[in-house]
């Protein structure tokens, strides 16, 4: 997994920070990391291995396009994941509702109609 950072940060052992050279931007990057994140881990180490560490990340090569293919490719990313993002909160406003209605019906709160001829059948 990777994540941008657009400030100053302080990172631990377990972390590795890959910074931009100067007037490159740090969007393509964090998107190629990204999408590679699976096979990146597995290279070298075989499929246990657990997580990348700075030995593996130096060691990436990495295709690096124009400047200009890499703004149109980090925007299509950015309107997926934005895209994405909003179809998780729809999911998860809808899970909440769900949980609700449930909570409702079983305490009584909402009566459960009985179509009795469907009992009939039964």
């Amino acid at each position: 997994m990777s994540t941008r950072l657009e400030i100053d940060a302080t990172i631990n052992q377990h972390l590795a920070a890959i910074v931009s050279a100067d007037g490159h931007s740090g969007v393509y990057p964090h998107w190629y990391l990204q999408f590679n994140y699976e096979r990146r881990r597995g290279d070298g180490r075989g499929s246990n291995q657990e997580a990348l560490n700075c030995q593996l990340v130096r060691g990436f090569l990495v295709a690096v396009p124009k400047h200009e293919e890499q703004l149109r490719a980090s925007g299509i990313m950015q309107v997926l994941e934005d895209g994405e993002l909003g179809e998780q909160r729809k999911l998860d406003t809808l899970r909440v509702k769900k949980l609700g209605l449930m909570q409702d019906r079983l305490t009584g709160k909402v009566p459960v109609r009985v179509d009795e001829t469907q009992m009939e059948s039964a």
